[in-house]
């Protein structure tokens, strides 16, 4: 029901500034958790990290994404530029006037607990994140022996 009440009507994201819908995610997906490494991205999204590698160079060429080293000299971390900032935002699924709306019906004491409750989720999922992360690298080393 929140979905509903706060989403804006589907729409291919951001095509004035030639991002697709796929990249659009990526730029979503980035600004929600800065510093993702490249290996991360793929597997959340589900493609190839070959695939990846030729969105986020686009993504580079269109100065809305840069590439920083992780900490060793394979790893890539990925962060979002202010201009890349700024379309992830715009292509963001929630009417931010919506969501203004519906947050004033809720008092600031239940707005409070709304959000302890989400940051309660988001731990628990990443907590999620990181066994996922622990069982691909089991499995790679499996392959690899």
């Amino acid at each position: 029901m929140i979905w509903l009440a706060c989403h804006v009507a589907h729409r291919t994201r951001r095509s004035d500034v030639g991002v697709t819908d796929r990249e659009s995610s990526i730029l979503a997906f980035v600004s929600a958790a800065p510093g993702l490494r490249a290996t991360e991205l793929a597997a959340h999204l589900g493609i190839g990290r070959a695939s990846l590698s030729a969105q986020i160079h686009r993504l580079e060429k269109l100065e809305l994404v840069m590439i920083k080293p992780g900490g060793n000299r394979r790893e890539r971390r990925i962060a979002l530029t202010a201009a890349g900032e700024r379309v992830a935002q715009a292509g963001s699924p929630l009417d931010s006037t919506r969501v203004a709306r519906v947050l004033k019906r809720v008092s600031p004491a239940d707005r409070i607990a709304a959000v302890r409750g989400l940051e309660l989720l988001a731990a628990a999922s990443m907590k999620g994140t990181e066994s996922r992360e622990e069982r691909a690298k089991e499995r790679r080393a499996r392959e690899n022996q």
